[in-house]
This record gives structure tokens, sequence and C-alpha cells, in this order.
């Protein structure tokens, strides 16, 4: 016996369905004719038979959420390490010319230093 056979034959008798021959032997010929038919598929319960396409829907839906989380992290961190790194490179050069001028590089002339030279 196939085992959507076994399980049709478990959905008829747990429906009340007699399965069994006056000789006593199953029903399996009828089961045969009738596993095509989607009322005896309804009899049998799997319970992740009917459940496949909202667990697939779920799983792509938490990949696709977590990748744009993820890329939208590295990208936001590459960002910030491109405006550091240019920050660092305006400050060094703001304080050589300061300290060229004899003054000490102190964040309010390092502003001034800014705005003069437009940076």
């Amino acid at each position: 016996m196939l085992p959507k056979e076994q399980h049709l034959v478990l959905g008829l008798q747990r429906w009340g369905m007699s399965t069994i021959h006056s000789s006593g032997q199953l029903a399996l010929p009828l089961v045969q004719l009738c596993s095509g038919s989607r009322y005896l598929d309804r009899l049998v319960d799997t319970p992740l038979s009917k459940q496949t396409l909202p667990l697939k829907v779920f799983l792509v839906t938490v990949t696709a959420i977590f990748g744009f989380t993820l890329s939208a992290d590295n990208a936001l961190l590459k960002f910030e390490t491109h405006q550091r790194i240019e920050e660092a490179a305006v400050r060094k050069e703001a304080r050589m010319e300061l300290a060229k001028r004899g003054l000490v590089p102190t964040e309010t002339e390092i502003a001034r230093w800014r705005e003069a030279n437009g940076k």
C-alpha cells in the first residue's frame, strides 16, 4: 500500500466511511480510483501540507528584511567611515596651517579656518 493510499484509508475511516469489503479486504481499488480526487485529498490530515505557502512567504519575508537591514547597515557604516576620513583630513590640514601661523588649533580656531577656506 502506498503512503498516500494509507493516508486516504485513515482519512476515510476517520470520517466514518467503511474501507473494508464484506469479504474482509481493504477497498483499495476504490481508494486508488479516487486518490486524485480533491475531496479525498482533503481528508488526509498532514499538518504541513496546507501550510507550505504561508511558511515560504514568511521565510522569504524574513530573509529579505534581514538582507535589507544588513545592506543598509553596511552602507551606513561605509558612509560614516568615509565622512570620518574626510573630516580627519580637513582637521589635519587646519591644524598644520594654524600651527604654521603660530596659533593653537582649538575647535574655535579650526571653525574659523573652515569658514575662511570654505571647507
